[in-house]
């Protein structure tokens, strides 16, 4: 019997096309292509999390594929981004379905109504990676340290990289989000701002009439219901 996973009500193809809505103005930039040799994606928190989290439940064609985002303008917070996305194809799509990794079936099985498995969020940052990009960002992780154990891979490696993406009129700009690839090979990691920051956030597929996968969807939740819980 097929696994029956949550699926969300949301178009999120909608928010990628529309300029505003509810007075809230919405753009979509594209930080570049993601290299998926292996079809097996990863998402996670890059500096917390990428290297203990499981490939997710699907596979997709190997290949290089266009990461998008779409930015929110809010009063009080400024440009967050609202989605991350990875498109496959340019099918419409007719469902989203939850995004799992493929060895959490089980608690699949458990989830409420309105409940869902998604990423943890720590250094308030999420990314897009290859299953074996994953292992050599490993590798590139565990050389940097051995190289200098009192160094912070953040501050001493990677903030100049997300600083050279910045607002160049704004000081304080820190950056948010890089396409970077590791030293001496053709794997890259996208890494990007995670909405309001640090939290849980769900991740579907997008499939189309044929349930094929069109697209990958990071929902940072910008727009739900902060008292819910997941």
């Amino acid at each position: 019997m097929e696994l029956k996973v949550p699926h969300s009500d949301i178009d999120y193809d909608h928010f990628f096309k529309i300029d505003s809505m509810n007075d809230i103005k919405f753009s979509t930039f594209s930080p570049g292509d993601i290299f998926l040799p292996t079809g097996k994606i990863v998402v996670a928190d890059p500096f917390v999390e990428l290297g203990n989290v499981s490939p997710l439940n699907r596979m997709v064609y190997a290949g290089k594929y266009p990461v998008v985002i779409c930015c929110a303008e809010l009063d009080n917070f400024g440009t967050r981004y609202a989605f991350a996305r990875i498109n496959f194809t340019n099918d419409p799509v007719t469902s989203w379905p939850l995004a799992y990794e493929f060895d959490l079936e089980d608690e699949v099985k458990t989830l409420k109504e309105n409940e869902f498995i998604g990423i943890a969020v720590e250094a308030g940052l999420a990314c897009f990676c290859d299953a074996q990009t994953q292992e050599l960002y490993s590798d590139f992780v565990d050389e940097f340290y051995n190289t200098d154990k009192n160094a912070n891979i953040y501050d001493d490696y990677f903030a100049d990289l997300f600083k050279a993406n910045a607002n160049k009129n704004n000081p304080d700009d820190i950056g948010d989000f890089i396409n970077w690839k590791i030293p001496k090979t053709d794997h890259n990691v996208i890494m990007f701002q995670s909405g309001y920051g640090d939290g849980y956030y769900p991740v579907y597929w997008g499939l189309d009439s044929q349930g094929k996968v069109a697209s990958l969807v990071i929902d940072f939740e910008l727009f739900g219901d902060e008292d819910e819980e997941s």
